[in-house]
């Protein structure tokens, strides 16, 4: 499990534990053990909710989102003037092709 927010933290939990918890759990992984009352074991990432600020999460999602997209824009116009460059290039070895050619027709 990787920690998704700077002012989170781990703990263990039993399935009522997460579901009474006051803060904000973002991820529960199975850790396949049990407490030793018996109840399965729950690693969880939890943040306080008032650490917790869904809108800067949404707005550096976002932003990460308009940076790739941008990123995706100029890869497209890279590819769309390559292609461009390779016809001009076909089109320069086909009309030496056939200059060569007919020098070899004219021998």
């Amino acid at each position: 499990m990787v920690k998704t927010h700077k002012s989170s933290r781990f703990v263990l939990y039993t399935l009522e534990n997460i579901r009474d918890c006051k803060d904000v759990v973002l991820q529960i992984v199975d850790t396949n053990s049990s407490f030793t009352s018996g109840e399965k074991c729950y690693l969880c990432e939890v943040v306080g909710r008032y650490e917790y600020n869904n809108i800067r999460c949404e707005r550096d999602l976002t932003d990460e989102i308009c940076r790739q997209n941008e990123e995706i824009r100029k890869q497209k116009r890279k590819i769309e003037r390559l292609e461009k460059e390779l016809i001009k290039e076909r089109a320069r070895v086909f009309e030496l092709e056939h200059l060569k050619k007919e020098r070899n027709n004219e021998q």
